[in-house]
């Protein structure tokens, strides 16, 4: 495998990162799939390249004619934005999806929410299920927990914060839901947020994003027998900053 591949980014992503195994670390821009729905899908995805479902990995020809891939090791909601990660070599990916099954992985979000948490931290923990609308199947109520920071509150009104998110488990939605659940919807959420109040706050500011960012990505892993770290962040998008 050559670390000198040319991956087909789509024009909303960017590589922040990459690793001397092949580990990639991506910037995802808002309303950009981490990978087609369908074979059909008309949307843009992380790559202008072929999707294999069965085994998760995107390939396409390369300027030599050559049959290059690229594994997906995690996802994030189209609306969301941030780091995601790619593997360049099947074993990589392997290993790596080993990790996020160990809990071996730390990830750091950004949100700007509605209102202002009553506990500046702590961790919310409850069930949560994905709004059964955008599944094929109803899912049943899972355990999720996530650590929360608030780090900022706007002076003016609507109130607004500024928080710090980092899911301890893994569930669909997890953040979006528990922010919802606990009274502090993520703005811009067109799935779990306060639609009016999205409504004004858009027509106010002209801000319609989902305000949710993956800041931060840190997986240990062990690739041909030894154990190795792999960190990338990306900085918050301007909105975030101008919102509180």
């Amino acid at each position: 495998m050559s670390l000198k591949i040319q991956l087909p980014l789509s024009e909303a992503v960017e590589i922040i990162q990459i690793n001397q195994h092949g580990l990639v670390a991506l910037n995802k821009g808002v309303g950009v799939l981490s990978h087609p729905n369908s074979e059909q899908e008309k949307k843009t995805s992380i790559l202008k390249a072929s999707f294999n479902f069965k085994e998760e990995f995107f390939y396409w020809k390369n300027a030599e004619g050559i049959l290059e891939k690229a594994w997906l090791v995690n996802r994030l909601d189209s609306p969301t934005s941030g780091v995601i990660l790619l593997a360049l070599n099947q074993e990589l990916k392997k290993s790596l999806r080993r990790s996020y099954e160990t809990h071996a992985v730390r990830k750091v979000y950004y949100a700007i929410v509605k209102g202002c948490p009553r506990f500046k931290s702590g961790i919310w923990d409850g069930k949560t299920a994905p709004n059964v609308r955008n599944f094929k199947h109803k899912k049943e109520l899972q355990i999720a927990k996530t650590k929360f920071t608030v780090e900022s509150t706007s002076t003016q009104l609507p109130k607004l914060s500024r928080v710090k998110l980092e899911p301890i488990t893994g569930r669909t939605h997890q953040i979006r839901i528990q922010c919802a659940q606990f009274g502090q919807p993520i703005i811009g959420d067109q799935t779990y947020g306060d639609f009016k109040f999205n409504r004004t706050l858009k027509k106010n500011t002209g801000i319609a994003r989902l305000m949710l960012h993956c800041y931060s990505t840190e997986v240990n892993y062990s690739y041909k027998g030894r154990s190795h770290k792999f960190s990338a962040k990306v900085a918050l998008p301007e909105e975030f900053l101008k919102l509180t």
